[in-house]
C-alpha cells in the first residue's frame, strides 16, 4: 500500500466472528477449521487483491484497506465484509449461520504503538459482540 502517493487513508477493520467458540463446542475442531477457511475464502473474493487480510486470533481477522473517504468508504467495505456471512456455512454438511462484528481504526494519522491500532477497533466490537448479531461500530476518534 502506498497511501501517501495515492491520497488514500490506510484503515484497519477488525472482524470478530460472534459466538465462534460454540461452533467448536457443538461441532468440533474440524468444523471450526472449515468455517475459518471458508470465511477467509469469502473475504478474499469480496475484497480487493491489494487489501490485507490476516487472521490474528481464533475468530478475529484484521483487514487493512486504503480508502479515499475513510468515513463512508469504511462503511461500504464493512457492509461488503458482512455480506460474506449472509449465506450459511456448511462444515461437515451442517448448515450454520455465522455472524460477525466489525470495528474500525483510521491508521497512520497519529504516531502510536502498533498495539494501539488493534485495541481501538477491538474495544468497539467487543461491545457489539454481546449482541450476537452482525454489527458495525466505528469511532470518530483516532
Amino acid at each position: 500500500m502506498n497511501s501517501q502517493r495515492s491520497q488514500r487513508s490506510p484503515t484497519i477493520l477488525l472482524l470478530d466472528v460472534n459466538s465462534f467458540k460454540r461452533i467448536n463446542d457443538t461441532y468440533g475442531r474440524n468444523a471450526e477449521d472449515e468455517v475459518i477457511c471458508e470465511i477467509a475464502k469469502r473475504l478474499s473474493k469480496t475484497l480487493y487483491p491489494k487489501d490485507v487480510i490476516a487472521r490474528i486470533n481464533g475468530a478475529e481477522f484484521c483487514i487493512l484497506v486504503e480508502l479515499s473517504d475513510p468515513k463512508y468508504g469504511a462503511i461500504a467495505v464493512a457492509r461488503k465484509i458482512l455480506s460474506c456471512f449472509e449465506a450459511a456455512y456448511t462444515p461437515d454438511k451442517q448448515q450454520l449461520m455465522v455472524t460477525a462484528s466489525i470495528g474500525k481504526h483510521d491508521t497512520l494519522k497519529v504516531q502510536m504503538p502498533l498495539k494501539s491500532y488493534y485495541e481501538k477497533p477491538r474495544q468497539q466490537f467487543l461491545i457489539l459482540k454481546h449482541k450476537k448479531r452482525m454489527s458495525i461500530s466505528f469511532s470518530n476518534n483516532v
